[in-house]
C-alpha cells in the first residue's frame, strides 16, 4: 500500500561519494533526495509504496558508481531477487550512465569519439563543468509489480522515438563495452522497455518472495 509521508524527502550529502553514497542509498526510506539536483518540490511524491524507492539525482552525483551498487543493495536486502547483486549493480550503472551522459548531457556514445576513451571522458567533463547541466535531474525509482521489482530510470533529455530493445549481446570489452549497455540490460533483465519519449528505461526483474 502507499505510504503518506509524515515528513519531507531524506536529503543526501551534497558532497556525498563513494562508500557513503553507497550506505546512504542502500539504506535509504521513501524519497531521497540531492540537494544538488534542480528538482521542483511538484516533482516529489506525496505518498509511496512501502517497498518501494525514489531517487532524484544530480547528473553530477548519478555518475558517481557507488549509486548503483547502492541501489543494488536497497533491492536486495528487501526482495529475493533471481539476479545477483552484481549483475543487478552492472545494469543499474549501464542505466544511470545512459541517463546522465546521452540524456541529460546530450553526449553521443563512445563511438562518437572514435572509441577513443580519454576524449569521451573529457567531452563528460567539459559538460559537468555547466552547473546547469550538472544539477539536471536524474530520477532512479524502485517499484514492486507483481511477481517483478521494477527500476525505472528518468532523465530530461530529448529522448528519441520509442523502440524495442535490441535482444542481442555483440561481443565487446573494456571501454567499447559502454556501447553495449542496452543489449546488456535486455539480455539479463525479465522485462525492459523505453517510455516517456524515450527518456525513462524500466527494467524488471524476477521477485522469489
Amino acid at each position: 500500500m502507499a505510504t503518506p509521508f509524515a515528513r519531507g524527502p531524506t536529503l543526501l550529502r551534497a558532497d556525498g561519494s563513494g562508500d557513503a553514497l553507497e550506505v546512504a542509498l542502500a539504506n535509504a526510506t521513501g524519497v531521497a533526495l540531492d540537494p544538488g539536483a534542480a528538482c521542483d518540490s511538484q516533482d516529489l511524491p506525496g505518498a509511496i509504496h512501502s517497498d518501494a524507492l525514489i531517487v532524484f539525482l544530480s547528473t553530477r552525483m548519478a555518475l558517481d558508481p557507488a549509486v548503483a551498487f547502492g541501489l543494488a543493495r536497497w533491492a536486495a536486502t528487501r526482495h529475493r531477487l533471481a539476479v545477483s547483486v552484481d549483475l543487478l549493480a552492472t545494469l543499474a550503472r549501464e542505466a544511470a550512465v545512459n541517463a546522465a551522459v546521452h540524456g541529460n548531457l546530450g553526449l553521443p556514445g563512445l563511438g562518437g569519439y572514435g572509441g577513443d576513451f580519454g576524449a569521451y571522458m573529457d567531452a563528460i567533463g567539459a559538460a559537468l563543468s555547466d552547473p546547469k547541466r550538472a544539477a539536471l535531474p536524474v530520477l532512479f525509482a524502485w517499484r514492486p509489480c507483481g511477481r517483478l521489482l521494477t527500476l525505472h530510470v528518468q532523465d530530461c533529455g530529448d529522448g528519441f522515438s520509442d523502440q524495442p530493445l535490441p535482444s542481442t549481446v555483440p561481443t565487446a570489452s573494456g571501454p567499447t563495452a559502454f556501447g553495449n549497455g542496452l543489449r546488456l540490460i535486455r539480455s539479463i533483465a525479465d522485462r525492459a522497455r523505453h517510455s516517456q519519449g524515450g527518456r525513462r528505461l524500466s527494467m524488471g526483474f524476477r521477485r522469489n518472495d
